[in-house]
């Protein structure tokens, strides 16, 4: 599967697994900056009108020329995943979010968080990843 997202001048593709860039421009900061640090926040799933949702976000700073920040949440019931998503953006916080439907019975939900920074050129840095579970009974 091949997904392009434009964000601002900069354009992303997810085949598979790997994910690149191409730039068309450059931003204010000065040539070769990257990003030195990132906060990542991975927030509790949560319940609403039938369908469970994760949510987080990665925060870094400072970015640098042609870099973006790269959120990818996942989704999870007992271990398995059940949607996942990922955002990638010019600015920060970069927030990304998956949803599924709820089933019947009681289920353990976790989001997972991962961060990366990319610069043109394809080159990925992961900052981490960072989970969150519930602790209800939907």
């Amino acid at each position: 599967m091949l997904r392009l997202v434009k964000v601002g001048a900069l354009a992303l593709s997810l085949a598979g697994s790997a994910l690149l860039a191409t730039a068309t421009h450059a931003t204010a900061q000065p040539a070769g900056t990257t990003a030195d640090s990132c906060t990542i926040i991975a927030q509790a799933p949560t319940y609403a009108n039938g369908t469970v949702t994760a949510a987080g976000e990665g925060s870094c700073r400072p970015l640098g020329n042609d870099e973006l920040v790269v959120t990818e949440v996942t989704l999870t019931r007992d271990g398995q995943t059940v949607a996942s998503d990922w955002t990638g953006c010019e600015y920060s916080p970069c927030e990304a979010s998956a949803s599924a439907p709820n089933r019947s019975g009681n289920q353990q939900w976790c989001t997972y968080v991962e961060v990366s920074t990319m610069e043109w050129g394809g080159n990925l840095k992961s900052w981490g990843r960072h989970s969150s579970c519930e602790n209800a009974s939907w």
